[in-house]
């Protein structure tokens, strides 16, 4: 029905009934209100509208027939005075989870779009990409992939194998004249399979028996074995600190005790190549060293393809047998727990004394370790939230940010070179039976970007927008109203914050030797703050870590021949964000090394030429978060972001192009950061506003994200808004004060 110069529609599956004015809406304030973590600004009726007639029957049939999830718009329109034509006033959603029916009259509440309602209600649904209908099964295109080639990340392996627990010692050595060559046991440190072994149960049977001496062991102390078909280059370091008991019953003319490194050639045949000495003593019995304290170290040895390396104690003699032995596990002779050890005093003379018996050995090898290149599916940013869009939203989706010209944008977006991939594809499980298909959530995949780049999104009339976070915030006025009333300043405590925490929430999982030289890991800094006990947060529930993704990679048989698919992996369901580019002429993706953003390469890490997401460590993201964290800095411009703690390599240091050097464990100062768009302080004020205004869409954006330019006494203000109540023409504003540099003329 029509009253004077105002018309109220309610629609269902495109069909529209004009119904009466619903009780209440004189009394009803409409509210913009900008959404705290993604920025977009949205209108609701804050109060309950009360429909009879026609309007009770429409929406009570709706409700019977289809149940609360059914979608309701209400349409308001007012006549143009001037032009006489019907002008939209409000557009609204009921809720029905919140209709009261009483008297033939229904009570509802009504949301600013069921778009909005969707995602708050989906956002954090678990989703598989690959899946071919959406969450109400219709059916979507089949996901499209791109291929990554990975030429891998140099990694420092440092492997340690040290001796058991004093308890589990046992070490003895018996020979009748012949060479032989026992086990030394020494248990790894850690737990990841690389090409460093644990020195005991490598090789329990051998066929063909030994080829360099006549008496050997089943366990042969092997710590690498090469079966990656390249050569390791290995840094080695050997620490050894043992008592020994010769027994007095032994009688030799000499024996000969050494330690090497054998290496062997031919996978498990055995062929002994060639031997790099440790330490060798030969002598009497009494001249038999009953202590040994040896530390040696070799850098660049290399074990070939199908090699192997062994570390051996070996032992020898002439004119009958000779035997030690330490520990409390030793036999023959009854060591057990002390050894003899003879003391020279200069007065009394010599005697002999039990003493506890010891064993202390470490072995220390790193690898400058790198490996094949491989290739693996990988999705565009995008793609990637299109994808989700179009499972759990069914909308249309846009972004400028995402978005490349290939795909009919005007150019690429500053994210546009971003790709994810997860753990399976890493590893070459694509195509395979047991392949766990790449599954997140929205709200992860916006809270991933948001961290690597601050974004904003806005959900409304079916489509699905996300943007760099100030295209929410415009810096030229959209919106003029003049002297206010009731005004009132107060600081935006959300705006401050005492530390910064920085990095990825799923970094780490590996050999912590290792992991010691990733950046790309939760790092913690200190603001001059000292008031509040707020901490902002950037961290990613997605991985960047170059370490992590490597480790993965090399469970692959492509890249480990001796790794099998039918296993699980820790890094399965982990998904990674990349920087990544396409050369020209190219038909794959590349991960991004130093050179695509940065003036020079970056220092203290290791193999910067490998340094991979160096744009996403965790110093870099703080700097384009700048525009964000700079509002409270603002009275602190002599201050410093401070480094505190970093889980990770804090000493890496890096120089955008443009831009000044940073090292991660340093931080950054405050007048550093990129200009702020508003300070971090909140004005509050009534004045007389319209629809018109608000709503209008005046330089190509929504005028609720430009500037609102207002005057209280004689003193002009410009502040962006963050909620707006109307009623009866007069509007309760909360706006964010703009900075003085926010402003731009038009």
């Amino acid at each position: 029905m029509i009253y004077d110069r105002v018309r109220y529609t309610l629609t269902n599956k495109d069909i529209p009934v004009v119904v009466e004015e619903p009780l209440g809406w004189s009394d009803d304030n409409k509210t913009y209100t900008r959404h705290a973590e993604y920025h977009g600004i949205t209108i609701a009726l804050s109060k309950d509208l009360t429909f009879v007639g026609g309007g009770f029957l429409f929406l009570t049939a709706v409700l019977e027939d289809q149940g609360i999830n059914a979608d309701v718009k209400l349409l308001r329109e007012v006549k143009n005075t001037s032009t006489d034509i019907w002008e939209k006033d409000y557009e609204g959603w009921v809720d029905f989870f919140t209709y009261k029916i009483e008297e033939n009259k229904i009570t509802v509440k009504f949301n600013a779009d069921p778009l909005v309602t969707l995602f708050k209600s989906k956002q954090s649904s678990n989703v598989e990409l690959d899946r071919i209908e959406t969450l109400t099964t219709r059916l979507i295109e089949p996901l499209s992939t791109e291929t990554l080639f990975i030429t891998g990340r140099n990694i420092l392996l440092t492997n340690k194998v040290i001796a058991p627990l004093p308890a589990e010692t046992r070490l003895e050595m018996d020979s009748y004249g012949a060479e032989v060559i026992i086990p030394i046991d020494m248990r790894k440190v850690g737990d990841k399979d690389t090409g460093i072994k644990d020195v005991s149960d490598q090789f329990n049977v051998i066929d063909g028996g030994r080829t360099d001496v006549a008496i050997g062991y089943p366990d042969e102390n092997f710590f690498a074995v090469n079966e990656i078909g390249q050569p390791y280059v290995l840094d080695i370091s050997f620490r050894l600190k043992m008592s020994l008991y010769w027994p007095s019953f032994q009688v030799f003319s000499t024996a000969t005790l050494g330690i090497r490194i054998a290496i062997y050639t031919n996978g498990v045949t055995m062929n002994l190549d060639r031997t790099i000495p440790i330490y060798e003593f030969t002598g009497s019995r009494t001249e038999m060293p009953t202590e040994l304290d040896i530390q040696w170290n070799q850098e660049d040895v290399i074990i070939d393809v199908d090699e192997s390396a062994s570390i051996q104690f070996y032992l020898s003699c002439t004119g009958g047998n000779a035997y030690w032995a330490v520990g409390d596990k030793a036999a023959n002779g009854g060591v057990k727990d002390v050894y003899i050890k003879t003391h020279i005093d200069p007065v009394q003379g010599s005697s002999s004394k039990a003493y506890p018996a010891y064993y202390e050995v470490e072995l220390t090898v790193q690898e400058d370790s790198s490996r094949p290149t491989s290739t693996a599916p990988c999705v565009l940013a995008y793609e990637f939230v299109k994808r989700l869009s179009d499972i759990v939203l069914e909308c249309e989706f846009k972004s400028n940010l995402l978005g490349r010209f290939t795909l009919g944008y005007a150019e690429d977006g500053p994210m546009a070179n971003t790709a994810f991939t997860h753990g399976m594809w890493l590893r070459g499980m694509e195509g395979q039976d047991n392949l766990k298909p790449l599954a997140t959530s929205l709200k992860d995949c916006l809270q991933a970007l948001d961290v690597a780049y601050p974004i904003g999104i806005q959900l409304e009339n079916g489509l699905f927008r996300l943007e760099a976070r100030d295209y929410f915030y415009q810096r030229y006025t959209s919106i003029v109203i003049g002297e206010v009333t009731e005004f009132m300043r107060t600081p935006d405590a959300t705006a401050y914050a005492t530390s910064i925490n920085v990095g990825y929430q799923k970094a780490g999982g590996y050999e912590e030797t290792q992991g010691l030289d990733e950046y790309n890991r939760e790092t913690q800094y200190n603001t001059v703050i000292n008031k509040t006990d707020n901490e902002l947060d950037l961290i990613s529930p997605y991985r960047a870590d170059g370490y992590g993704l490597e480790e993965v990679r090399r469970d692959n048989p492509a890249v480990e021949p001796d790794e099998v698919l039918d296993k699980d992996s820790k890094f399965d369901d982990h998904i990674w964000i990349l920087d990544v580019n396409k050369p020209s002429g190219l038909n794959q993706w590349l991960i991004s090394d130093w050179t695509k953003r940065f003036a020079a390469a970056p220092t203290g890490v290791y193999s910067p030429s490998t340094a991979m997401n160096l744009w996403f460590s965790p110093i870099n993201i703080m700097l384009r978060h700048g525009p964000w964290i700079k509002p409270m800095l603002l009275k602190y411009l002599d201050s410093k972001v401070k480094f505190n703690f970093s889980e990770g390599n804090s000493s890496l240091r890096t120089q955008l192009i443009g831009g000044n050097e940073y090292s991660q464990d340093d931080g950054i100062p405050a007048i550093d950061f990129e200009r702020s768009l508003h300070q971090a302080i909140n004005v509050t004020f009534k004045a007389p506003v319209t629809w018109a205004q608000l709503n209008g869409n005046s330089y190509g954006r929504p005028n609720v994200y430009g500037l609102v330019e207002f005057t209280y006494q004689s003193i002009k203000y410009k502040g962006y808004i963050m909620s707006v109540e109307i009623s009866n023409g007069i509007g309760s504003f909360k706006l964010k004060l703009a900075t003085s540099t926010s402003a731009k003329s038009i």
